[in-house]
């Protein structure tokens, strides 16, 4: 069974690794450890089936410069899912779930499409 859980410190070597599996190298790894140390990271979930993470989503504080000033927003990145899983719904149900975690934090994200049902994606997601 599929689990959708926020990710804790015991669980960054493991995402380090999906990271590289999913993405073949280091800059995706790389850049979540960078997220993490400078304190930008909203929100990280994982994926977790039959004890292993297999899923991995992350959302960071993206400042975006204007005329009129900075607008505070969220970025979504990166995102993997181990090939075997791919396919499955498993990205889809990061997504919502972290899209739900966001705005219920009062961060302000509006998807240009939708991506997975309410009720799909809560079948996989822990509370």
């Amino acid at each position: 069974m599929l689990l959708i859980r926020e990710e804790g410190p015991d669980d960054y070597d493991a995402v380090k690794e999906l990271n590289r599996t999913v993405f073949g190298g280091e800059a995706e790894a790389q850049l979540v450890d960078h997220l993490r140390n400078d304190g930008a990271v909203i929100l990280s979930l994982v994926a977790v089936e039959n004890d292993e993470i297999v899923g991995h989503i992350l959302f960071s504080a993206l400042a975006i410069e204007t005329e009129t000033g900075v607008l505070q927003a969220v970025s979504l990145a990166p995102m993997a899912v181990l090939p075997q899983h791919q396919r499955n719904g498993i990205g889809s149900a990061l997504v919502w779930r972290g899209l739900e975690l966001c705005r219920e934090r009062g961060k302000s994200i509006a998807p240009k499409r939708k991506l997975l049902s309410k009720t799909a994606a809560s079948k996989w997601s822990k509370k």
